[in-house]
């Protein structure tokens, strides 16, 4: 079975995400060997070489924790025995937490101290400020946004930062108090997307 390996990128960011990307992958079989492509990924998140790289070193990965090493004929059977790996894996615990300092003004090209390492950035404003852009990260790149004050934090949809840097949602979302949201970097797009949000 013919997979990358080449280290895993910044995303997906643990086993859980890699489990949850690999279960809904529809694999191409081709004779007795799993292939893995670009096409395979799921429209609903970047479709782009970093990604399935990504997917693939996660496969490699399992594959040679295991002896014999196994071979999988189907992608059934591949993602039965991923799903078992991620499940193994235990509680998800994310690093790069960043809480930069609050934000007190109408902000473009957001870009604190951190960011570059940075999963979640814990933010607050003063009163209810817009937030137009973060400086744009590597392709795939996932930040978990959290509404750690008490006024409100307003994403503003593809307005006045820098293009590479906007967000791309559609309509502007509007944090209130301790509301959250997960957004990834769309290379293809140069723009910042939202993956959904919690509170």
């Amino acid at each position: 079975m013919p997979v990358s390996k080449k280290p895993m990128r910044a995303y997906p960011k643990d086993r859980r995400a890699v489990g949850q990307l690999v279960r809904s992958l529809k694999l191409d079989v081709s004779g007795s060997e799993l292939t893995i492509t670009d096409a395979d990924i799921p429209t609903s998140i970047a479709r782009d070489t970093e990604v399935t790289q990504a997917i693939a070193a996660a496969v490699a990965v399992h594959l040679a924790a295991l002896d014999p090493h196994p071979v999988y004929t189907t992608a059934a059977e591949l993602t039965t025995a991923l799903a078992a790996y991620v499940l193994s894996a235990g509680p998800v615990q994310l690093t790069g937490i960043v809480t930069p300092p609050q934000i007190v003004a109408n902000t473009d090209d957001y870009n604190p101290t951190g960011l570059a390492t940075a999963t979640i950035l814990r933010l607050s404003t003063d009163v209810s400020r817009d937030l137009t852009g973060i400086v744009a990260q590597g392709s795939g790149t996932v930040l978990k946004l959290f509404n750690i004050g008490t006024a409100d934090l307003v994403l503003k949809n593809d307005v006045t930062s820098t293009a590479a840097n906007r967000f791309k949602f559609g309509a502007d979302i509007t944090l209130n108090a301790d509301e959250g949201i997960e957004i990834w970097y769309d290379l293809a797009s140069t723009r910042w997307r939202s993956d959904g949000r919690s509170n």
